[in-house]
């Protein structure tokens, strides 16, 4: 699974509690991950005085993935809410399938694939994706010296940053071009310990690129010393709906270049440190415009602010949990 659907899945299980929480992923048996057909894990859920069943694929919204979300409808006999965090591309021909393989409603951050199911004759509801204000915060200067030499960084460099696994659905060919020139800025790609492509590491590393490809247990603190996040990705299957890398970074309180991506257009108005950008071109010049702001020009913080994990996680279980209630569910809004 993604790293950010990991992540989300580890908040609404801290949220719920280890007694609510069944990870199909830990199964030994490979039809058990695939078919959810466990005598322990149907007869847990038909068993369970609960009437909802959040189910979080790892491949998102996939015909695998409402074929499962049927089984488990049918064996437990609960209502099931299917939180999808990105669409996935389902061949034309399985598509009539899917109007009869339908989830009582799904949760996504993504509003390509809330429109998707509508026309596919199921319900959707849009719900925004969260950050940790508390890990997530801004440092003082001193303090973000200190990480540069904690990082061997310079400390008068512009660093311009992505987080991110190395995929060539990122489109990161954008930020080949970033900071090659005498100017003082660095750019810097944080892939973790699990580099998908090897030759798109080397290319960025050619190409000047700091790639930094091990496991940062402390991964706020690469947002702290920033001056500039960057977010090329344009195709939706390239990351979440909502990507939890922008909102960290905006958390921190540095600029943010982003592509229209998913529901960042729908959550952020361009300003005070948020800027879009639709082309190449467009990327470079947002980038240069982001490095020049300082002080009371950036406020991505409090931008954020509306999407606090310690709001949008109980509110999100609060939704899931109307469906199994007579009256028809509201929804959180992302806008």
């Amino acid at each position: 699974a993604d790293e950010g659907t990991k992540r989300v899945a580890h908040a609404l299980a801290e949220h719920l509690g280890a007694g609510h929480v069944v990870s199909v992923s830990r199964a030994n048996s490979w039809f058990t991950r695939k078919t959810f057909l466990s005598p322990h894990i149907l007869t847990r859920g038909r068993r369970s005085a609960v009437e909802v069943a959040l189910y979080l694929p790892g491949q998102s919204a996939t015909l695998a993935s409402f074929l499962r979300a049927t089984i488990l409808r049918a064996a437990t006999r609960k209502a099931i809410v299917l939180v999808a965090l990105q669409p996935a591309r389902i061949p034309t021909p399985a598509r009539p399938l899917l109007k009869l393989l339908k989830p009582h409603v799904v949760l996504t951050p993504s509003p390509t694939l809330a429109e998707e199911v509508r026309r596919l004759g199921m319900r959707s509801v849009l719900f925004p994706l969260w950050v940790d204000q508390e890990r997530f915060r801004p440092v003082p200067e001193e303090s973000k010296k200190a990480l540069r030499e904690k990082y061997g960084l310079p400390e008068d460099a512009k660093i311009v940053l992505h987080v991110g696994h190395l995929s060539p659905l990122r489109n990161l060919e954008w930020i080949d071009s970033l900071g090659r020139d005498d100017s003082g800025v660095l750019t810097m790609v944080v892939a973790g310990s699990s580099v998908a492509s090897h030759q798109l590491a080397d290319q960025l590393r050619s190409a000047g690129v700091r790639v930094i490809s091990r496991y940062l247990p402390n991964i706020e603190e690469v947002y702290q010393l920033a001056n500039v996040y960057v977010f090329p990705v344009r195709d939706e299957r390239g990351a979440i709906g909502v990507p939890l890398s922008v909102l960290e970074a905006m958390s921190c309180n540095i600029p943010v270049v982003a592509t229209r991506f998913g529901g960042l257009p729908r959550m952020f108005a361009e300003g005070e440190g948020v800027f879009f950008a639709d082309d190449v071109t467009a990327f470079k010049d947002r980038v240069d415009k982001a490095l020049l702001l300082t002080g009371d020009e950036i406020r991505t913080r409090h931008a954020a602010s509306p999407y606090t994990q310690q709001d949008i996680v109980p509110a999100l279980i609060e939704e899931a949990s109307r469906w199994g209630r007579p009256q028809r569910a509201r929804k959180i809004s992302a806008s």
